[in-house]
């Protein structure tokens, strides 16, 4: 996808690893997708305070400094998320309240909104449109691929993604990452956008995997959604090799995907 960076396995590794020696030699491009994640490392104070930790952690900042994205993704994390949280609170009660006559922003020219606005405009651009899909999916089951304008614009994937993976990170007490994962299944560039996620989340991985298995189809696959469950598991299994035959035994254990 030309928009969307795609997933290092080794990076994938590294970062799982936590080997900040590796991460420093991974070129920008290998580590685009990853930047979420890293600049909060990056923010974070060690805990480790050895000379070696220490000149490891210089040499990864001084890399990313040099990657003009990162600017941006600090800007996303300076956001006050405590007051977030209440407001997406907030949203979320009178959505619930208020049921089909809740009208959040605008879904015309969401993506261009996206485009001009400032960090915790985004932020809760995405929130509300993700909130938005959770919403067509309980009340038009039928329905199995849902569509968005934010989400299905390619030009802004990896910017979506990085508000995602903060999003999750963040904001832990309302947003699931099993429950994004299951919702963004239905859209256009879901399964892309799900590895992008897991590889900012990389400790989440099984607990992912086993969400995916567990909700799939006992015996038919011929479904869009139990296709398009089966190339997300095998998207992830690239991302993440020796994870694959663990994969495999799980859809056996619970009689799921028999074709996995």
């Amino acid at each position: 996808m030309a928009y969307l960076n795609p997933v290092s396995p080794q990076v994938f590794e590294a970062l799982q690893q936590v080997d900040i020696q590796s991460l420093t030699e991974c070129s920008a491009y290998d580590l685009r997708p990853f930047l979420p994640t890293l600049v909060r490392i990056g923010l974070i104070k060690p805990m480790e305070s050895s000379r070696e930790c220490h000149e490891a952690r210089r040499g990864l900042l001084q890399k990313l400094t040099a990657i003009e994205h990162v600017n941006a993704i600090v800007a996303l994390l300076s956001i006050d998320f405590q007051a977030l949280e209440a407001d997406v609170r907030k949203e979320q009660q009178l959505r619930h309240k208020m049921g089909s006559l809740y009208e959040g922003p605008s879904q015309s020219g969401l993506a261009n909104e996206f485009e001009r606005s400032a960090s915790i405009r985004r932020i809760r651009i995405v929130i509300s449109e993700y909130y938005n899909i959770l919403y067509q999916i309980e009340h038009n089951k039928d329905a199995v691929t849902k569509t968005s304008e934010l989400f299905d614009n390619d030009v802004f994937l990896t910017e979506i993604c990085d508000v995602l993976c903060i999003a999750l990170a963040e904001l832990p007490a309302v947003m699931s990452i099993t429950e994004v994962v299951e919702a963004f299944l239905r859209l256009k560039y879901g399964p892309d956008i799900i590895c992008c996620l897991l590889a900012n989340n990389p400790h989440h991985f099984r607990m992912v995997c086993a969400s995916l298995i567990s909700n799939g189809e006992r015996q038919e696959e011929d479904s869009v959604i139990g296709k398009i469950r089966g190339k997300t598991l095998r998207m992830l299994c690239k991302i993440n090799p020796p994870q694959s035959l663990l994969v495999r035994g799980k859809c056996v254990e619970m009689c799921r995907m028999p074709g996995r």
